[in-house]
């Protein structure tokens, strides 16, 4: 599918209006995890955006000119730029620091504002950056205490060892841990690893399912897919090989998704 069509679908899919960007949904503050630190009453939800800290502004310059160096588009200045800019202007609009990961989620709004594939207009491009992560990978607004995700880790876990008992033991007893493997596949949701066009259509599906839920599964599915060559590795090798999972192309991308639908029902 050609990129403009993603730029299309997806406001529709957030709830964002895709001429002006407006978007119901933003208009409540996300409700922090049980356990993260609360808003104060300084940083109330309608306060005017806080400005980014220069540690902040630095550390997000060089995620972005590590961001998809195997993608020809983000060696593009103006690529850079427009990820640059949606990155400040999401942690100044959602009142947080900036986080490590979160380049990886932006990036593919960030494609989508390229005149080449779709010119996303800037606002409509932060607000469903914005309504996308509440919604599907929520851990940014956690502070560092990460409550969400490690609920998220747990759940994956226990996933993995009813439907594939020896796999969760083979990777248990070499003491790879899933906060190790999936970590970056919960917190960019697949977006670090996979090729752009792939990651494109993955977020189709997902934006279409609207089932914030259905990451575990998909995690699930993901390494039973390579589950013989975890199996078959050495205990000092069960964390590269079980790293090594991810989505090459459309083909596995259909293989990897009718398992967790699977799953998932």
């Amino acid at each position: 599918r050609h990129p403009e069509i993603h730029a299309r679908a997806w406001p529709k899919a957030l709830g964002v209006d895709p001429l002006t960007g407006d978007c119901t949904a933003l208009a409540a503050a996300p409700a922090p995890a049980e356990g993260a630190e609360t808003t104060t009453k300084e940083e109330a939800p309608d306060a005017s955006p806080t400005s980014v800290s220069e540690a902040d502004l630095r550390t997000i310059r060089a995620d972005v000119e590590r961001t998809r160096k195997q993608d020809a588009a983000f060696h593009n200045e103006t690529t850079k730029s427009k990820l640059e800019t949606l990155l400040a202007r999401f942690c100044e609009a959602e009142k947080i620091r900036y986080t490590q990961g979160l380049h990886e989620v932006a990036a593919p709004f960030a494609y989508l504002q390229l005149p080449e594939n779709g010119a996303m207009a800037d606002a409509v491009a932060l607000s469903c950056l914005r309504a996308f992560v509440r919604k599907f990978v929520p851990y940014f607004h956690d502070d560092e205490s990460f409550v969400t995700l490690h609920i998220s880790l747990l759940f994956f876990r226990q996933l993995l060892l009813y439907h594939h008992p020896d796999l969760q033991n083979q990777l248990s007893e070499a003491g790879v841990s899933p906060f190790l493997y999936a970590t970056p596949w919960f917190i960019t949701l697949f977006a670090a690893r996979t090729p752009i066009t792939v990651l494109l259509n993955l977020w189709d599906r997902y934006l279409a399912r609207n089932d914030e839920t259905f990451m575990p599964f998909l995690g699930v599915a993901m390494l039973a897919h390579i589950k013989s060559s975890i199996i078959s590795a050495a205990h000092d090798e069960a964390y590269i090989a079980a790293a090594r999972a991810g989505i090459g192309n459309d083909e596995h991308l259909e293989a990897v998704w009718t398992v967790a639908e699977s799953l998932r029902n």
